[in-house]
């Protein structure tokens, strides 16, 4: 059975496309952004490599979902890990491991640039991989009723007339994506600094919440084919997570958190001796 062509070279440029973006919006940092290390970028990767292993093991090799009942347990412990594996391990990783001199707040643009295009790279290279695996089967089948006998017609018919809208819409939502965790790691981040601050905290816990949402949704869009609605809900998430992290980190800018006093919930901000300017 013949696909169009673009159907197998689409997930090519699909990869290719976000391993360019990965490497232009860490350039783009480097470049644009004040006094940011290079190594938060690689921070944030292994932080989702170690939160996805965990997805991975908890979901793929403990648990059975043969029964309704228990699939929707999956959609539940789906949209659960992502947020306490990558938004409380973005927190664990600012308190306890991550230790630099350079306290500047805009490290955590770094860090959730290298999370969040990793992120895209890995999931996009699986779900690629395996259509153009699915697409050489159909290529490979001789008739319609193969086809049905492998469980393949429709794929067949979703693609037969070319890669579908929604696929393409995909950029967007992935894109999408990797601002959400920009901006996530920039509300955890900030927390981190001060853990007793009201404002931070709810900033956290709105982020919790929304990212337990967009992912429970992701785990229902897959097993009802609610795509639709989930990319609506999704995109509208995001842009909730994206504008409070950019208040926040507005409000931070620049400001170098050289040391914190939490007991007394005091900063010293060092701003390049600007008091001794003022003079």
């Amino acid at each position: 059975m013949e696909l169009p062509s673009i159907c197998f070279v689409f997930p090519y440029i699909f990869m290719a496309f976000f391993i360019i973006i990965h490497i232009v919006i860490f350039l783009l940092i480097i470049k644009f952004v004040q006094n940011v290390e290079k190594l938060p970028f690689l921070w944030g990767m292994i932080n989702w490599t170690i939160a996805i292993g965990i997805i991975f093991c908890v979901i793929g090799s403990f648990i059975e979902f043969n029964t309704w009942s228990l699939q929707l347990l999956r959609c539940f412990i789906g949209g659960t890990i992502p947020p306490i594996t990558e938004d409380v391990g973005r927190l664990i990783v600012f308190l306890f491991i991550y230790k630099s001199k350079n306290h500047n707040f805009n490290n955590s643009l770094m860090f959730g640039a290298g999370h969040g295009g990793w992120e895209s790279i890995v999931l996009l290279s699986i779900n690629q991989i395996k259509n153009l695996i699915i697409f050489n089967e159909i290529k490979n089948a001789k008739n319609e009723k193969e086809l049905e006998e492998n469980g393949l017609d429709e794929i067949y018919d979703k693609y037969k007339n070319g890669v579908p809208g929604d696929e393409i819409f995909g950029f967007i939502i992935r894109f999408g994506g990797n601002l959400f965790h920009i901006g996530a790691t920039i509300i955890a981040y900030r927390l981190s600094l001060n853990r007793k601050e009201k404002k931070y905290i709810i900033y956290f816990i709105i982020l919790f919440i929304i990212h337990f949402i967009i992912d429970t949704f992701g785990q229902f869009s897959a097993l009802y084919k609610l795509n639709f609605w989930f990319n609506l809900i999704g995109i509208g998430l995001d842009i909730v997570i994206i504008v409070i992290s950019w208040l926040v980190w507005k409000e931070n800018n620049n400001k170098e958190y050289s040391d914190y006093n939490f007991e007394n919930n005091e900063t010293i901000i060092a701003l390049g001796n600007m008091e001794d300017k003022d003079n």
